[in-house]
């Protein structure tokens, strides 16, 4: 195979990562650097996107048609139809990571990465930023979880979260508090709710006892009493 040029420095840490069946490289901490042809080809698309600015270059390599297309770039310095040599300049670099894409026409599917470009690879977790990057050593997670094993202001499960990456205790841990928060807006709620309902049936109460006339609140008042009396009378004849 035809040498591929690396798009970047070779000295870039890349990210092989795949989306919607799709193989694709993203170049991590790429600021300001210019992108190259990988080989001699012609641009078919050129477009600005949210992100940033697309390219699809059409290549001949080896009797097959290979389509490089990269995303997020800055700025270009093509434009569709525009014949480019292998190590020309097509755009330059932002401060979103560049994605890149290797399409075999042949084939009909995108290539690994790893096939053409050179090292180094890094993983997933390693293309986040430092402190992202902080992992919890055995030591450190079992120190920690003996400290806040018998805690009860944290929530359950607290010692399978601890021994995750940072960001991922950190993102677990939230969506524990966030959900006691949660129950406890929800038992508030439900309380304020009955508070109200008892609330309005004293005043339901109130105001039919104002609408019965006097005569017959006297009535019921004697009634009462009398009924009183007799179980009164009742209980002391046992």
């Amino acid at each position: 195979m035809d040498n591929f040029i690396n798009p970047l420095s070779n000295t870039i840490k890349k990210y092989q990562g795949q989306s919607d069946g799709e193989y694709f490289v993203e170049f991590i901490n790429s600021s300001g650097l210019p992108v190259l042809s990988p080989y001699d080809g012609i641009v078919t698309n050129t477009r600005e996107t949210n992100s940033g600015y697309k390219i699809k270059i059409l290549h001949s390599v080896n009797n097959e048609s290979i389509e490089t297309t990269f995303e997020n770039l800055s700025s270009i310095n093509v434009s569709s139809g525009q014949r480019i040599s292998k190590g020309d300049r097509v755009g330059m670099t932002g401060n979103k990571r560049v994605k890149l894409y290797i399409f075999n026409k042949n084939t009909n599917r995108t290539e690994k990465p790893k096939k053409w470009l050179p090292e180094p690879f890094v993983t997933q977790t390693d293309t986040t930023s430092s402190e992202e990057e902080e992992i919890l050593s055995p030591k450190t997670t079992k120190k920690l979880s003996t400290t806040y094993k018998d805690s009860k202001e944290l929530p359950a499960g607290i010692e399978t979260i601890l021994a995750l990456p940072f960001t991922a205790m950190k993102k677990g841990i939230q969506n524990m508090f966030s959900d006691s928060e949660k129950a406890n807006r929800e038992r508030e709620e439900r309380k304020q709710q009955k508070e109200l309902e008892k609330e309005l049936k004293k005043k339901e109460e109130e105001k039919r006892q104002k609408d019965i006339s006097p005569d017959i609140r006297f009535e019921s008042y004697k009634t009462n009493i009398v009924k009183e009396e007799i179980d009164r009378i009742k209980e002391l004849m046992k």
